[in-house]
């Protein structure tokens, strides 16, 4: 079974609202889009592990974190 993607999602929302951390701030810190980051958050797009590394690193976190 594969990493659970709506829980990495939920886990990015709760960190952004921790942080006190815009969505569009955000989007734009990893170099996607507000939309990209929403479907990220609803897991509907999938992201490679290169692309969760780079969240978790903005995120100043782990991506084991994250899941």
């Amino acid at each position: 079974m594969g990493k659970d993607r709506r829980v990495f999602g939920n886990n990015l929302k709760l960190f952004l609202v921790k942080k006190g951390i815009a969505s569009e701030d955000f989007a734009k810190k990893i170099g996607c889009t507000e939309y990209e980051l929403c479907k990220i958050m609803d897991a509907r797009l999938i992201l490679d592990n290169k692309e969760e590394l780079a969240i978790a690193d903005a995120l100043d976190t782990t991506v084991d974190e994250l899941f």
